[in-house]
């Protein structure tokens, strides 16, 4: 089973990812995780992807034909075994998810929608910024507008409105989280699953849906899916190398094969209501933000009321 997770940063792929992992590697004794490979070697975040990083900033940000050149073809294939169930979380690559699964061809394809402010909060308190400052590559901003006027995502008259409003990396954050769900819910066809972060409880029905729950399954709520625990090896420890020779696998220079830690306890009703509780979140008062935010919440309404699946 393949299975690609899309996301902005901040809306909860990486508990998506643990969770849908570790149901995987419950049901088939290991896994491999790849973890934003546009910028990271592998999940535990030490060592950056110099590959990843030369594809994330020569490649359109926004991609709607599908194509790529080879040597990026190659590399996205490189991230599927023959022989191993995958998931991959993307962070990077919202406008480039027709292009991805074309080369992928993953079983299910999962896109996660989170609140706008909450993002910004969480955004905030991290001190991140989507667009790549203080990260290893360019900043993404002009090269974003560049591509938003060529291809003309959004009407020219409502492109220069919003421009005209953008102001700080805050606004600048705003819009790209605008634009990236905007694109993902445009690709549609190409999607079998959206998630509201807000009913992130919805992933054990698509986890039944894909048959990976069993009567011992845990909840997306239990602790251990807090999504930093992907970092470390408090679920997963990495397969040795007689293991991987086992599987007529190698170690890759990419992604981990994965297996659950034998003897960890994980008490199933062990939660505690992370995701269904709204953390607390910095209110803008901000009129370009709420129409950004509603625009998306009522596009994605839509394709749930169209029904989702597309298999």
């Amino acid at each position: 089973m393949k299975i690609n997770i899309f996301g902005v940063g901040c809306s909860g792929t990486k508990a998506i990812q643990l969770y849908i992992a570790y149901l995987i590697a419950k049901k088939e004794g290991m896994v491999r995780n790849n973890y934003e490979p546009y910028y990271w070697m592998n999940r535990r975040v030490k060592d950056l992807s110099k590959e990843g990083i030369n594809f994330h900033i020569n490649s359109d940000i926004i991609n709607m034909d599908g194509i790529i050149s080879e040597e990026h073809i190659n590399f996205l294939t490189s991230l599927i075994p023959e022989h191993v169930s995958t998931v991959t979380k993307f962070i990077r690559a919202n406008g480039r998810i027709k292009a991805i699964n074309r080369i992928m061809k993953p079983d299910y394809t999962i896109v996660i929608i989170r609140d706008l402010y909450e993002v910004l909060t969480s955004l905030s308190k991290n001190e991140w910024d989507f667009l790549g400052k203080g990260l290893s590559h360019s900043y993404d901003w002009n090269r974003l507008i560049m591509e938003m006027k060529e291809k003309n995502v959004i009407p020219s008259e409502d492109l220069k409105r919003y421009l005209e409003n953008i102001n700080s990396t805050t606004d600048k954050n705003a819009f790209y989280w605008y634009v990236m769900n905007l694109v993902a819910l445009s690709t549609a066809e190409e999607v079998d699953f959206f998630l509201d972060y807000s009913k992130i409880i919805k992933i054990e029905e698509i986890a039944e849906q894909l048959n990976l729950l069993d009567a011992d399954s845990c909840s997306i709520t239990h602790e251990i899916f807090n999504g930093d625990r992907i970092y470390s090896d408090s679920i997963f420890v990495s397969l040795e190398p007689e293991e991987l020779k086992q599987i007529n696998e190698e170690k890759y220079s990419i992604g981990t094969i994965d297996k659950i830690i034998i003897g960890s306890s994980i008490q199933k009703n062990n939660s505690n209501g992370r995701n269904i509780i709204e953390e607390n979140k910095v209110l803008y008062n901000n009129e370009l933000y709420e129409h950004f935010n509603e625009d998306i919440k009522k596009k994605l309404s839509r394709v749930f009321e169209k029904g989702q699946n597309k298999k």
